[in-house]
């Protein structure tokens, strides 16, 4: 039998000279090719054919459709689509310049370079959201650079703003990129322009420090002691754990940007960002549970808080209470005690408590048996909102656990999490 690319080939000739692979996503197998009509490289996407279902299919043209609408240079044009011996494809530039994912593995952008970066991709982004969709997969693999100009592709997993959470052919279970997915977007919830603004924030914070921003911090915080301090309060605000914290929309995310580039100081963007605080869902691998014990419940141990608050040495063991007693009304999950045999522990929530302007926040780690540090939040609440504290925190620990595992996240029982966002 002929393979994938001979077929193909002789599929797209004599418009088309395919050449060969170029990568392969989830849905879709993108190739280099030559336009022989115009003399030029040209990169051609199909869909896997696997997975080349009728509701696939028109997903498929969908987004070809979506990217032929966006004319802007920070968006990765589309110049044909169609469909040859049975395969639908669609026809784009050819980067032959590299990703910025490829380009961080060789160290971080300057500040300025990533401020640019920024910039031109929330100018994109705001063609985008002009057109009422939602690109749901911004991420460095996805951003192209073309000599110094960022430029926006995959348009894979966008919808309309006005669908919200899903569309016809959306398929079932975890949408996105775990490590860049945006909460709300994690949870199965609304997404709207917000959410790609969040995603936004946390490329930058990667292309600035070249690290994952839901990597561990060596410290009780996220680790900014790399990004500029006139940068650090724009992209807090832009990583708000909830949505309405966020930037209003990219045009203000970017003025923001440049204006922080400058050395300006935001007094209440800083505000902002120090009330919503920010989190980000690790991709966790579950350990299976120790010989003799039942893996029916997640076990989870909530350790007293440290306080650094003045003044409220207690304050660290009420919150923890508080966050266990929030636990244990789901049933998917067992909290025990500190008194508990560590053995029967699966993960442990630990954390210090802070007074941060005006609000409480608890910088918090999940951790697994094993000694390495699986997930890491940032949360927010204003002072004497202790229990809205608790609750974004019990929230943060049921999300991190229901996506542990890939085969529960289409059915994962929403309505029983905790709904109150900071």
């Amino acid at each position: 039998m002929s393979s994938l690319f001979e077929r193909l080939r002789d599929a797209l000739a004599p418009e088309y000279e395919l050449e060969r692979e170029l990568g392969a996503g989830g849905m879709g197998v993108v190739f280099l090719a030559r336009d022989s009509a115009l003399d030029r490289r040209v990169a051609i996407k199909i869909i896997r054919p696997e997975l080349a279902t009728a509701r696939a299919t028109e997903r498929f043209l969908r987004e070809a459709r979506l990217l032929a609408q966006l004319k802007h240079p920070s968006i990765m044009p589309v110049h044909r689509a169609g469909e040859a011996g049975g395969f639908p494809y669609y026809v784009m530039d050819y980067c032959e310049e590299e990703t910025l994912q490829a380009r961080l593995e060789r160290g971080p952008l300057s500040p300025p370079e990533a401020v640019r970066l920024g910039c031109q991709l929330l100018e994109g982004l705001e063609a985008v959201h002009r057109a009422g969709l939602v690109h749901r997969d911004i991420k460095p693999a996805n951003v192209f650079l073309l000599g110094d100009r960022a430029v926006l592709g995959d348009f894979g997993l966008a919808i309309p703003e006005t669908v919200g959470t899903s569309t016809p052919t959306e398929p079932a279970g975890f949408v996105g990129t775990p490590g860049y997915t945006p909460p709300e977007q994690a949870a199965g919830e609304v997404v709207t322009a917000r959410t790609d603004l969040y995603a936004v924030g946390v490329v930058l914070y990667e292309a600035i420090t070249c690290r994952r921003w839901y990597a561990p911090a060596p410290e009780d915080a996220p680790d900014w002691s790399h990004v500029p301090v006139a940068l650090r309060p724009v992209l807090r605000r832009a990583l708000a754990w909830s949505p309405e914290r966020r930037w209003r929309d990219a045009a203000r995310f970017r003025r923001a940007l440049a204006a922080g580039a400058r050395g300006h100081t935001w007094r209440w963007v800083a505000l902002g960002g120090s009330l919503a605080g920010a989190a980000l869902i690790a991709w966790i691998l579950w350990a299976p549970p120790p010989p003799g014990v039942d893996g029916s419940g997640r076990r989870v141990r909530v350790l007293p808080f440290e306080s650094r608050v003045a003044g409220r040495a207690l304050l660290g063991d009420s919150l923890a209470r508080l966050v266990a007693a929030d636990l244990s009304g789901s049933p998917d999950f067992v909290v025990l005690g500190p008194g508990d045999d560590a053995a029967r522990v699966a993960v442990e929530l630990q954390g210090v408590v802070r007074a941060d302007g005006g609000a409480l926040c608890a910088a918090v780690r999940l951790r697994p048996r094993d000694p390495q540090t699986v997930a890491f939040s940032d949360v927010c609440a204003p002072d004497g909102q202790t229990a809205t504290l608790a609750d974004s925190l019990a929230r943060f620990v049921m999300l991190a656990l229901w996506t542990a595992q890939q085969p529960l996240i289409a059915d994962l029982p929403r309505n029983a999490m905790p709904r109150t966002t900071v």
